[in-house]
């Protein structure tokens, strides 16, 4: 209902229930407030192997005059995954993450404007912010253009950041 009053659309993250496993999940909702598709996980961290199932479906959706190809979290550090995407014709990549400070943040920053680079791609990464048990994440949501270049970056609070594709 939201994204229909505001003329929006959004992608968020949800666990899913399909025949008795659970999927790390992202929803897409298009501005007309319709579910545009769904998006199961791919590429799971160690940590997730025990609870949930990974997926085998790539996902791109159209959403007014871009096709974007979904990834979350540790999907970036698969090359293979955003390429596949690329190949399939995603104009966009949009990627839901929940890194954490240290290692992963490294990582988080290195992974998004190369996956932009390589694929002549522009990249969303939404990063989640604050405490989940023993983890911090720092957020710092980005937006890449194809060359690699970060066009935008969130601050390490709740941010609205947005970049005009060219």
């Amino acid at each position: 209902e939201n994204c229909k009053n505001n003329e929006i659309s959004t992608i968020f993250g949800a666990v899913l229930k399909h025949d008795k496993e659970f999927w790390n999940s992202a929803i897409i909702v298009n501005s007309a407030g319709d579910i545009a598709g769904t998006y199961d996980k791919m590429n799971l961290w160690i940590e997730e192997k025990p609870f949930f199932k990974p997926a085998n479906k790539l996902q791109i959706v159209k959403i007014a005059d871009f096709k974007i190809g979904i990834a979350i979290c540790y999907d970036s550090s698969v090359p293979e995954h955003i390429r596949s995407l690329a190949l399939q014709g995603a104009d966009i990549i949009a990627s839901l993450n929940a890194c954490n400070h240290g290692e992963e943040e490294h990582r988080y920053h290195l992974y998004w404007p190369m996956r932009a680079l390589e694929n002549t791609v522009y990249v969303i990464a939404s990063n989640a912010l604050g405490v989940a048990g023993s983890r911090y994440h720092f957020g710092k949501s980005a937006i890449f253009d194809p060359t690699g270049r970060q066009l935008v970056s969130a601050a390490s609070n709740e941010s609205i950041i947005t970049a005009v594709a060219e």
